[in-house]
């Protein structure tokens, strides 16, 4: 009668773990799943987007490259908030502005030694979906977001060990997740 009751509660544990496990590898295949369609929310997004320009545009005519004075001066006032905090970021609508801000600070982390070699809009990308998911992030400086996403992505190369680097400013649980995004688990 003993033995009964210990198989069945061993039983019991172990369904339970199985559930546990199946409810885990779930709820990780729909945060995969949700993670891919934001992923191809956002190229739908950028190809729209190119769509537009490329249509407001004949062939003939060649494309500004340089902003107008209106333009330079509404990014400059954005640069300046953004050494304070980058909640202006969510109103910049268009990627040009957001490629521009993000090449200029990978140039500046440059003149101070540091390289980011991923591109701009690799960053811009990232930010953007950061920043739907967790607004509070860009209470802070861009220069800081800029930087904790360049670490994340292990592409903060100060000569400094980038793993090292990614684990303390993920904390342990937060860091291996981030390994097992990047492939490296």
């Amino acid at each position: 009668m003993i033995h009964r009751i210990i198989f069945f509660t061993f039983l019991l544990i172990v369904s339970a773990q199985f559930a546990y496990s199946s409810a885990v590898i779930q709820a990780k295949k729909q945060q995969a799943r949700q993670q891919q369609l934001r992923q191809l929310e956002i190229q739908k997004q950028i190809q729209q987007q190119q769509q537009a320009q490329q249509n407001r545009l004949p062939n003939d005519i060649p494309q500004i490259t340089e902003p107008v004075v209106e333009d330079v001066v509404d990014l400059r006032s954005i640069w300046k908030e953004l050494e304070f905090s980058s909640e202006v970021w969510k109103m910049m609508i268009d990627n040009e502005p957001k490629l521009i801000t993000v090449e200029n600070y990978i140039k500046l982390y440059a003149k101070k030694g540091i390289i980011i070699r991923n591109s701009p809009q690799h960053y811009v990308d990232m930010i953007d979906e950061m920043a739907f998911n967790n607004a509070g992030m860009l209470k802070n400086p861009f220069y800081e977001v800029m930087r904790f996403v360049a670490i994340i992505e292990y592409d903060f190369d100060n000569g400094g060990d980038r793993d090292a680097m990614a684990r303390k400013v993920l904390g342990d649980k937060v860091y291996y997740s981030n390994r097992q995004r990047l492939g490296l688990e």
